[in-house]
């Protein structure tokens, strides 16, 4: 192979991996935007009478909700690949 040839070769790859960190990003913002808005309307849930907004029931769904975005923008990230 002709070192213009492994060049070239090294500047597809260099644009592939561009393009595919691109798509992962877009995908990481739209799905971030998504579970943001998911977030915010657990704080618009009306409360029953005598239940705290900061009750373990709101803060293990908020946890919750975390660890379910984590493990889905690695997930995107792998498909992405």
């Amino acid at each position: 192979m002709a070192v213009n040839e492994i060049l070239d070769k090294m500047e597809e790859d260099i644009t592939k991996e561009e393009a595919r960190r691109k798509r992962i990003k877009r995908a990481e913002e739209i799905f971030n935007r998504n579970i943001d808005s998911v977030i915010a309307d657990l704080d618009n849930i009306p409360l029953m009478e005598g239940v705290d907004r900061n009750s373990w029931l709101f803060a293990g769904c908020r946890q919750d909700l975390e660890k379910a975005r984590t493990r889905i923008l690695k997930y995107i990230e792998r498909v992405l690949r």
